[in-house]
């Protein structure tokens, strides 16, 4: 299983290699940053914890379908 997880990250890493990188206008932080001074009643800071927040939900929504998901595969 840590030999199939090793080759699925190093697929990764190749695929991101020929990829464009991204241009800094588009990143996260850019545009976080750029919401802080759009809302300065708000703050970058509030924003970036309400970002991680939903990302954090996001994160345990998807392993739990996940779970579900391979429990039909019968991987455990």
């Amino acid at each position: 299983m840590n030999i199939f997880i090793c080759r699925f990250c190093d697929l990764i890493g190749i695929v991101a290699r020929m990829l464009p990188s991204t241009p800094s206008q588009f990143t996260i932080g850019h545009l976080i940053t750029s919401a802080g001074d759009t809302f300065p009643f708000i703050g970058s800071g509030i924003i970036y914890e309400i970002y991680t927040s939903v990302q954090g939900l996001f994160l345990v929504f998807a392993l739990i379908k996940a779970a579900k998901i391979l429990q039909y595969f019968k991987v455990w």
